[in-house]
């Protein structure tokens, strides 16, 4: 449904970087009004994951701006098989590790 999503955005000449902060942030919003009460801006400050959540989220936004990209310049299906084929070497390297 993403990469549907994705070649939609190119249609509705929607911005896919813009698209996807404004989600991380709605994300962000939501699950610090859902979550538990004793969740407090305190504790994620002074937290030692912050670093590591946002170098994370970085990541994330620029692989998902690249799935994007590609699903709209080059088209669904080979971005998809290019997306399942990147996951082979992880998948033989730990594979080959455990055995």
């Amino acid at each position: 449904i993403l990469i549907i999503i994705f070649k939609m955005f190119e249609k509705y000449n929607i911005n896919i970087l813009q698209a996807l902060i404004f989600n991380y942030m709605t994300a962000g919003i939501c699950s610090y009004f859902f979550l538990e009460p004793d969740f407090s801006l305190e504790y994620i400050f002074s937290s030692g994951w912050l670093f590591h959540a946002i170098i994370i989220g970085v990541l994330f936004i620029i692989v998902f701006v690249f799935y994007g990209f590609g699903t709209q310049k080059v088209g669904i299906s080979i971005t998809t098989v290019a997306n399942k084929m990147s996951l082979i070497i992880p998948v033989f390297n730990e594979y080959k590790t455990c055995s």
